[in-house]
């Protein structure tokens, strides 16, 4: 474990104390496009719940998600299979949204769920929308707010 400095911003973490605050290395959390560092939202974003769904659809479990992060546990008895499973979805993703591939195609479960909402939908359009309602409602923020201080 190693301990979060107080007073850096990297982390997210407000008003971090050196005794309490720690980065767990089986842990890895990856971010998604839409947000950078100080919380101010890209014009255009990946929302992490799309990259989840897409991994989970393959077999590759997400501990948690938020709107621009995913979090994945590495335990000590996890094999290099695993870990390549994760890596070789990751890229998967990408290659199928720069490509722009219909929702049809590259989510069929998440199709499934609504086919005429879907209908002529691509991945790159649902994408975009989500993140629009995200920065809409300043979703980042009122999560914040809601997790910041935990009594």
């Amino acid at each position: 474990m190693l301990a979060v400095a107080p007073g850096e911003e990297w982390h997210g973490f407000r008003d971090a104390d050196a005794d309490h605050m720690f980065l767990d290395p089986v842990k890895v959390t990856i971010l998604t496009p839409g947000m950078d560092e100080q919380g101010n939202m890209s014009d255009e974003g990946i929302p992490a719940a799309l990259v989840a769904k897409f991994l989970d659809e393959r077999g590759v479990v997400v501990e948690k998600t938020g709107p621009y992060n995913l979090l994945f546990l590495f335990s000590i008895g996890i094999d290099k299979t695993r870990a390549m499973g994760l890596l070789r979805g990751l890229m998967e993703f990408k290659r199928a949204y720069d490509l722009n591939l219909r929702v049809k195609n590259m989510l069929p479960d998440l199709y499934a769920e609504d086919p005429d909402f879907y209908r002529n939908m691509r991945i790159q359009d649902l994408a975009q929308g989500i993140h629009k309602l995200i920065r809409q409602h300043d979703l980042p923020r009122l999560m914040l707010q809601a997790f910041d201080r935990l009594a």
